[in-house]
């Protein structure tokens, strides 16, 4: 499996079929069976990412129980040949395209026996390693974030996020560090932005005492007065 394709497909089953009964010497029942529960357990969509990528990890690790007939035994059928490495098929597919919900293509897709197990992307020579791993996670943060809500409920941030990225879904906002100017007005702002009928603002909790100066600064610069901060060292407010 080489070169671009267009749509992602994390299960080939064309290609894990032809594995179960190549390799691995299943019959056409034990494969069908096997292949329709990792299916559903992979499209379920009354779990979330993490649920359905959870229970995927358990049949590929420890195996699938299929029933082929009425009162024979479950037998166990693998997906990966775990004792014997080098029998699986491996495949590497460039540039795929990923759409479910939103759209994202990573630069290469690892598949094992025709299922998708990982993907990698691809940085320039000049970034290191940890900061190619610092924008490929923080790009992933951002998606689940803003795009999969219910995958991602908490954030916590330490400067760039803070205000760099829109993301209307976010309702409350823990204010546990210093801000000034521009960044907490960002801040503000972001998490007031309206999304769709279910929220009409937001809410921030401050712990730094920071609106005492924000509201201060407002009031000097509309009556055209200097403005001098009031700083209070280790004070905190109760939400």
């Amino acid at each position: 499996m080489t070169g671009p394709i267009a749509t992602a497909i994390a299960i080939e089953e064309k290609l894990l079929s032809n594995y179960l009964r190549d390799k691995a010497g299943y019959s056409p029942a034990q494969i069908s069976a096997a292949i329709y529960k990792l299916t559903t357990e992979a499209n379920d969509s009354h779990r979330g990412l993490y649920g359905n990528n959870h229970a995927v990890y358990k049949l590929l690790r420890y195996g699938v129980d299929v029933k082929t007939e009425a009162g024979k035994p479950t037998d166990k059928i693998w997906l990966i040949n775990w004792d014997r490495p080098e029998e699986n098929d491996f495949a590497i597919a460039e540039e795929v395209t990923l759409k479910r919900g939103h759209e994202r293509r990573p630069d290469l897709v690892l598949y094992i026996n025709g299922i998708a197990i990982g993907v990698i992307e691809l940085k320039r020579s000049s970034i290191g390693i940890g900061e190619g791993i610092r924008q490929t996670y923080e790009e992933r943060a951002k998606k689940l974030f803003v795009d999969e809500p219910a995958n991602m409920k908490l954030l916590v941030v330490v400067a760039k996020l803070l205000t760099g990225f829109d993301a209307p879904s976010c309702t409350y906002l823990y204010i546990d560090k210093t801000m000034r100017d521009h960044d907490l007005f960002q801040a503000i702002c972001r998490t007031n932005r309206l999304d769709g009928e279910d929220k009409d603002f937001g809410y921030i909790v401050d712990y730094k005492d920071l609106f005492k100066n924000l509201v201060a600064r407002l009031c000097a610069e509309e009556h055209g007065l200097r403005f001098q901060p009031v700083v209070t060292p280790g004070s905190k407010t109760s939400p």
